[in-house]
Order: structure tokens, then sequence, then C-alpha cells
């Protein structure tokens, strides 16, 4: 195998890479520790913070790139909320907690997921709570933990968003897995038992993805799992042997998941 490297001598602002993406133009999009970046295969264009701009990028230290189906480009930092650039006008519209506001972004940090339904809505989870995108009003609604109604949103770090091909909307965060109903606002909770080897191995959720068999992976900190419905009944298959995910792999920690057709 042959790797080109691309790096901060070669026109990166910083080498720490969190997220990447492609647009509709073929553009490549790094969200990095100092800036965001627009790959064109030749050499970088950086987006960054400027004080005295009030249409830049809101902070530069970003967590997440996402491209909406209408093109415009989702940028979630750790610090100042949520950006959107749009590629036509060249330029960032700024969304951030308020404490005063409700319709405001929920939290300004590790806005690590960013996620578009099937119906066209963006979803943006936050260090705390999650959040709508009402796009008529540009503004937010906000689903938030209450220590009192037990099947409300987790408090905790959102970071994977999928809907899966049952319509099933599911949100990962430090504090297990949940099950969303996106009309209601209601979830489904699924956290370690130690008692029953069918629940989910690990608390902290990292990733999911569904592949093309339809089968759903779910990456924990202690190894991935397969998700399996028997009946009305959700059981998660733990993957992952003595000595961690295979004899080959050091860690158990699993941060992405991918499937090469064949």
């Amino acid at each position: 195998m042959y790797f080109k490297d691309i790096t901060t001598e070669h026109g990166l602002p910083s080498n720490s890479v969190f997220c990447i993406t492609q647009d509709k133009q073929g553009f490549i999009w790094f969200a990095t520790g100092d800036g965001l970046v627009r790959y064109d295969g030749y050499k970088c264009k950086i987006y960054k913070h400027d004080p005295d701009d009030p249409e830049s990028i809101s902070w530069n230290n970003l967590r997440s790139v996402f491209v909406d189906s209408k093109g415009s480009l989702w940028i979630g930092t750790n610090g100042r909320g949520v950006s959107r650039f749009n590629p036509e006008k060249k330029i960032f519209k700024r969304y951030e907690h308020d404490e005063n506001d409700s319709t405001s972004l929920s939290h300004n940090s590790h806005v690590k997921a960013i996620y578009e339904d099937n119906q066209g809505r963006i979803w943006i989870g936050t260090l705390r709570g999650f959040n709508l995108y009402d796009a008529e009003n540009d503004c937010f609604i906000r689903y938030t933990h209450n220590k009192n109604a037990p099947n409300c949103i987790t408090p905790w770090d959102i970071s994977s968003i999928y809907e899966d091909s049952r319509n099933n909307f599911w949100v990962g965060s430090a504090d297990g897995l949940e099950l969303f109903d996106r009309e209601t606002g209601k979830v489904v909770h699924f956290k370690p038992d130690p008692k029953d080897p069918t629940s989910i191995c690990n608390r902290r959720v990292r990733y999911m993805f569904e592949d093309s068999e339809g089968l759903f992976w779910v990456g924990t900190d202690a190894g991935y799992n397969h998700l399996i419905y028997e009946g009305d009944k959700i059981i998660f298959n733990h993957v992952k042997n003595k000595s961690g995910i295979s004899p080959n792999c050091r860690s158990k920690k699993a941060y992405d998941l991918f499937k090469k057709k064949g």
C-alpha cells in the first residue's frame, strides 16, 4: 500500500484531523484542531475564525464537518457551537448556546455528531443535550435531560447519530445507546448489565453503522456489538475475545466502522 501524506508541511493548519467529508463538487473537507480545510487534490484552502468578521467560522478547534442534502456544510466545534457554511456566498452562519434563549443550541462543546434524517431534518449532538434544527425559524428545538423523567435523552456527550433501514433513530453517547422517538422525544435506554450477557458490552458508544446486509454495528470502548432483533426484544452480540477484538488488535476501543464491498 502506498500512502500520500497531507500534513502541516503540505498546507494543513494542524495535524490533528477529527473528521473528513466530501461535498457535491468533489472537494474534500477536513475538520482540524486549528481550522477548516478545503482540499482540491493539490492544495489546501483554510478557513479560520476572525474575531473582526461575524461571517467567519465561529472557532478553529473543530470536531466534525457534515454536508447536508442542500449542499451546506455544518461544522461542529469544541467550544463555540456550530457554524453553517454557504459555499456559494462563502460565508458562515454561527449558532451558539445562549443561556437566555431556549431556542439556541443546548451546548457549545464537543459537537461531534451532526446528522440528516430521511426527512431532511438536521440533528446535532453536543456535550450536553440533543438538538433538532428548525429550518423555518432558523433556531433549535432542544431535547435535554430531566432527572425526573427516566425515558428522556441522556445528558452526556453525544458522539454518534444513526437512522437504520427500519427507520429506527439511534443516539450513542458516553452514557449508553438510546432508541430515540422523534415524535415524542422519549427514548429507550440500552446500557451494560453484568448479569445480562446479551446487553451492550460497554456504556461508552463511539460509532454506529449498518452494513449492506442490514447488520447493525455499535462500536464502544470495550469492543463492538452486533445489534440483533429477536421479536420485540433487542439483544447485543459481543464481538471480542480474551485479548480484545482480535488477536492482533491491542485496544478494545472502536471509534469508527466501515464495510468494504466483498
